[in-house]
């Protein structure tokens, strides 16, 4: 039903890109990790229930399960 996704052996480096990019901090970082992670992966999308904590991101565009009810 799901792929899973591969790390690419540059994610730590793209994580702290994003950390730094967007100035995270604390909890937050495992956020940027995933927002790091998908965009690795050229994917344009995260669905999530928590769609603040990923606004700043602007590589990835944030879906939520309502929303993905909609489609």
């Amino acid at each position: 039903m799901c792929n899973l996704l591969s790390e690419p052996v540059d994610i730590a480096d793209r994580w702290l890109d994003f950390a730094q990019q967007y100035e995270v901090k604390g909890k937050q970082v495992h956020d940027a990790r995933l927002a790091a992670l998908a965009d690795s992966h050229s994917l344009h999308y995260i669905l999530t229930l928590n769609p603040q904590d990923f606004t700043r991101f602007q590589e990835v565009k944030i879906i939520t399960p309502l929303d993905a009810l909609r489609l």
